[in-house]
């Protein structure tokens, strides 16, 4: 389970109760903070609005992705996963943009760019 806050406020926004598998494992804010994209067990990445924690958007490719990001202009997700691969996609369209293959190491980059 994990809860969204509103830092400035103090109140909590919304609770995520978790996936089939029970577990919510990763989670990333947008950097206006009304949008956040999470992640975990064999479900696919969810894009859902802060406030109302509503889901926008599902984004197929990286079922329990490890890591995540979304742009700071909010237009791309990106999500890898423990298969060695870095997915892309349109948070608009849904649309898987681009995969990036063979890498063995740190993808922390892929959240700055």
């Amino acid at each position: 389970m994990v809860t969204i806050w509103d830092a400035e406020m103090g109140r909590k926004i919304h609770t995520l109760n978790g996936t089939a598998d029970g577990a919510v494992r990763f989670v990333t804010m947008s950097v206006d903070g009304k949008r956040f994209v999470s992640s975990g067990g064999d479900e696919p990445l969810s894009l859902r609005d802060a406030d109302t924690g509503r889901k926008i958007g599902t984004f197929k490719g990286h079922a329990g992705a490890i890591a995540l990001a979304l742009s700071a202009d909010g237009k791309r997700i990106v999500g890898t996963s423990g298969k060695n691969t870095i997915k892309f996609w349109d948070s608009a369209s849904g649309e898987e943009t681009c995969t990036l293959t063979g890498h063995t190491g740190n993808v922390a980059w892929a959240a700055r760019h």
